[in-house]
């Protein structure tokens, strides 16, 4: 089947506000006319459109089932502008090739800006080299040792430099514990940690049912997860309190020392 996804419909309490957020922060085009209870919203760099939609009274907003990721090239920058203009994200957090971070829209929606289109994608030639490849948003995947037959390599930037990542010694030496912390504390399935992670950058992990969340604003849900994280963990690994800006390493060597895990059901990969 071919279905690409064209439409995201917006439930807002205000919806005017709500396309003016859109169009002010991520260069959406509307006229912003209501026309069949809807606000249009296109973009001219192409992608799904948005459709802001008059949310019910019952509707409760600012869930976490759906996230609103959008492309650029340098997160940090784009996040320092927006700031100047109102928009405040999170901690800027690096994965793997490229950075991300948070933020919730004027009806509490959670939206993100991410890199993850701009990625290096490390491969090998055909001579054994490590080549890297550097796609474009809206081009198609690389394959391994060139571009997607029809492309050409206009679309590709190659450098003779191999993809680094952060180190995971540290890391790696908790694999049990730090499965059981991130099942158990930020209610996921894995996460990736690396020597360099801190607990602050997993911000709001664990708390998707605390409903007494949805009227305060991005500082005081920040400020309310690091009381609460805090206490969680201090609570089941019997340790001190901390600070939430503690590395996951130096909090996983605290948690050994206090009291050994040994035994438990892991999840973590290697």
């Amino acid at each position: 089947m071919d279905s690409p996804l064209g439409t995201v419909i917006i439930y807002a309490r205000d919806m005017q506000k709500a396309a003016a957020f859109y169009a002010r922060h991520f260069g959406f085009v509307t006229d912003g006319e209501v026309v069949e209870g809807l606000i249009e919203l296109k973009h001219p760099g192409g992608g799904a459109g948005m459709l802001i939609h008059q949310a019910a009274k019952s509707v409760k907003l600012g869930q976490v089932g759906v996230k609103l990721s959008f492309h650029v090239k340098d997160v940090a920058a784009f996040a320092a502008q927006a700031k100047l203009e109102g928009l405040v994200f999170g901690t800027v957090h690096e994965a793997n090739g490229y950075a991300f971070a948070n933020a919730k829209d004027l009806d509490k929606n959670s939206i993100s800006i991410s890199s993850r289109a701009h990625r290096a994608i490390a491969v090998k030639g055909a001579d054994g080299h490590a080549l890297s490849f550097a796609h474009r948003a809206g081009s198609e995947a690389c394959e391994p040792g060139g571009p997607a037959p029809g492309r050409s390599r206009q679309n590709l930037r190659m450098s003779e430099k191999p993809l680094t990542y952060a180190a995971r010694e540290r890391i790696d030496a908790f694999k049990e514990l730090a499965n059981e912390f991130v099942r158990e504390v930020f209610g996921l399935p894995w996460a990736l940690m690396t020597d360099e992670s801190t607990l602050s950058d997993f911000s709001g992990c664990g708390l998707d049912t605390q409903d007494s969340l949805g009227e305060l604003d991005d500082e005081a849900q920040r400020a309310f997860w690091d009381k609460w994280v805090v206490e969680r963990v201090c609570e089941r690994y019997r340790i001190e309190p901390f600070p939430v800006s503690i590395s996951m390493a130096q909090l996983f060597e605290r948690i050994q020392r206090a009291a050994p895990i040994s035994g438990r059901q892991t999840l973590i990969a290697d």
